[in-house]
């Protein structure tokens, strides 16, 4: 278990504004406050390793400084597209060379206007999985990995103007040569 609390004051933050065609832009000073919050676990279940990490971040992050005529009524406000609850939780089972991992991950409303007049991005939940086998050939190894990102197919923007990519699946193939040091 692991508590981290930070407070962050940083002066000329800049950012990619997408409103301007993604020209970079200072907001003079942000002020990042919160708290962060790991559990892990980890267990043996006969012959299988069964794990799982959840982590939960609560996030204050502000304009602090006015950055030019008709800022004011920005002070104070959660920045553009930082979320203020982010929650991830992964759990894997482990099984001689086999392995199941499923991570889910929610993001609550991002502001996508520095005064928060805007429609902002709604919360949005993730969910991923994947099978990872590993195949032991006597020096070598080759892994193989099937993995599928956003499988609810949920449609979410990060920045203004760039959503995500929907629901996509992975196979890949990894041949590693070991070789002896003379």
């Amino acid at each position: 278990i692991r508590a981290t609390l930070f407070h962050n004051k940083v002066d000329n933050w800049t950012y990619w504004n997408p409103a301007r065609n993604y020209r970079v832009e200072n907001s003079q000073q942000v002020l990042m406050k919160g708290v962060e919050f790991d559990l892990n676990l980890k267990t043996n279940y006969k012959t299988a390793l069964i794990s799982t990490a959840i982590n939960y971040t609560l996030a204050n992050s502000t304009q602090q400084k006015e950055f030019g005529a008709y800022t004011q009524d920005i002070l104070g406000k959660q920045i553009i597209y930082v979320p203020r609850h982010i929650i991830n939780n992964t759990i894997s089972i482990a099984h001689k060379n086999l392995k199941y991992t499923i991570q889910q991950g929610y993001n609550s409303t991002r502001y996508i206007t520095f005064d928060h007049s805007g429609k902002a991005f709604p919360p949005y939940y993730l969910l991923n999985a994947s099978i990872n086998y590993q195949l032991n050939l006597t020096k070598n190894v080759t892994n193989f990995s099937l993995n599928c990102q956003n499988m609810t197919n949920t449609l979410y923007p990060n920045v203004k103007k760039n959503a995500m990519p929907m629901r996509t699946i992975a196979l890949s193939i990894i041949y590693q040569f070991k070789h002896n040091k003379i």
